[in-house]
């Protein structure tokens, strides 16, 4: 590409972590990355990949005790070792953030408004009293972009809007400052299926409208073909292959992109096994010397265990690490044509006994106590789930989903209607006696949407798990 629709130019970006008494561990090799103006490229992988910190690599904004090396070139001009002055400068106004998680992006003190009001403030200057007015009817505007038609929502705090709100709200901030190059790290990953395509359309509108550039970073190679011009495949630190989103999706050329797309269930049949790659993503470290992708591979031979296998150019715009290529490639093609077959005959009938929870009419109203009125956020649910059967609540955000299950364990007291868990009444469990209520915390719990909310980050795994274990 020309250097005048080049926006960004990375060449052997490494991430590793240096320890106080001089220890490092390598967290991303040397890989090179470029972006065009209006130009989307996507990153996947798994998670432990290195995906978000070699995004953050970009910007800058690794944490303590983590490192990069490499040249990061924006419109030509170096990055690696510009002033912290200079990069304050350059985030938000020409490259800018969106997290997967918002509530790491939003102040949970702050209201809506104030998030992209502080925002855009920045841009035009205007901290005077008097330019509040203008702001706020800018915010909600900007609101209104990103698909919140009502300005109430200026005025809500973010533990106030579901997750699919936060997220457009987050979105609206880190376009507040209208940057050259947006990099989205997993925007739609906590997001039901509508509101993920609405959010996906509305970034590739957003894009094409200023010519902006866009760094996607997901798991969802689905995703990736849907948004992205070009993909980068990531495991273990390492790029495994790179292509045109179209080509990868037709025909993936290294194991690792073909296991993660046949790891993709068919959405109009049921398997008597989900398709998974075996074992996890190892550090570095393990894999060092070697394919990366070895220990998981079910073609790994000697030849892949003996030295690292370089990125090499296989077709036009297309490159793979994998050093077998040309003797199971067709292998590899047989397997992708009959995993939609395999699905077609693997139906699974599920049986049930009598339901272990029951949830009867069950309603629950929010009262703002600000003076903004009643939220109906679940009007008389029933539903019944019986052993060993598995129950989809699915709906978009917003439609109760969450509150439906925060009113099943007991973090939310129903307005009425009726909780049953193995035959317990547990739509107050505060009142229960011990025992039962203990009984029905052993018979029913809940996987929040976001582990940073679930777990204490002062304190280790095996701490939080223990505590778990001394309470029951």
């Amino acid at each position: 590409m020309s250097a005048a629709e080049q926006l960004l130019s990375v060449r052997g970006l490494a991430v590793e972590y240096r320890g106080t008494h001089g220890e490092r561990r390598e967290i991303v090799a040397g890989f090179d990355l470029d972006l065009a103006a209006g130009e989307t490229i996507g990153i996947v992988g798994e998670s432990g990949s290195g995906k978000s910190l070699s995004a953050r690599a970009i910007v800058r904004l690794l944490p303590p005790g983590v490192h990069a090396d490499g040249s990061i070139r924006y419109r030509g001009r170096e990055l690696s070792d510009a002033p912290d002055r200079v990069m304050a400068g350059l985030r938000g106004s020409s490259i800018s953030m969106l997290l997967q998680d918002p509530f790491t992006m939003l102040n949970p003190l702050l209201r809506t408004g104030r998030h992209i009001e502080e925002c855009l403030a920045m841009v035009s200057g205007s901290h005077r009293r008097g330019d509040h007015r203008a702001l706020r009817a800018e915010a909600a505007r900007r609101l209104s972009e990103v698909g919140i038609s009502d300005p109430a929502v200026l005025d809500r705090y973010p533990f106030q809007l579901s997750g699919g709100m936060r997220q457009r709200v987050a979105l609206a901030a880190a376009l507040a400052r209208d940057p050259d190059i947006l990099i989205a790290d997993e925007p739609s990953t906590a997001l039901d299926v509508t509101t993920q395509a609405e959010i996906l359309r509305l970034l590739k509108s957003v894009q094409e409208d200023r010519g902006m550039g866009l760094i996607l970073i997901t798991h969802d190679l689905r995703v990736a073909f849907n948004v992205c011009d070009r993909v980068y495949v990531l495991y273990a630190g390492a790029v495994l292959e790179t292509a045109p989103a179209h080509a990868l999706e037709r025909e993936p050329l290294h194991p690792y992109s073909l296991g993660l797309l046949l790891s993709e269930p068919a959405i109009d049949r049921k398997h008597e096994a989900l398709t998974a790659i075996e074992g996890s993503v190892p550090s570095p470290a393990e894999v060092a010397g070697m394919c990366r992708f070895a220990p998981r591979c079910r073609w790994a031979a000697d030849v892949c265990r003996s030295g690292e296998p370089p990125l090499l150019g296989v077709e036009q715009a297309r490159r793979t690490a994998c050093i077998r290529l040309g003797e199971i490639r067709g292998e590899m093609q047989e397997m992708r044509t009959a995993a939609p077959a395999q699905a077609l005959n693997s139906v699974v009938r599920i049986t049930t006994e009598a339901p272990l929870v029951r949830i009867d009419q069950l309603r629950k109203v929010f009262r703002d106590r600000s003076g903004g009125g009643e939220v109906h956020a679940l009007g008389g649910v029933t539903i019944e789930v019986g052993r060993n059967e598995s129950v989809g609540i699915v709906g978009e955000s917003g439609s109760g989903k969450t509150t439906l299950g925060r009113c099943l364990v007991g973090l939310e007291r129903p307005t009425s209607g009726e909780v049953l868990v193995d035959g317990i009444d547990a739509s107050e469990l505060g009142k229960l006696p011990r025992d039962e209520r203990v009984r029905v915390r052993q018979t029913v719990q809940m996987v929040f949407q976001d582990p940073y909310s679930s777990l204490d980050p002062m304190q280790s795994v095996g701490s939080a798990l223990n505590e778990v274990l001394h309470f029951n």
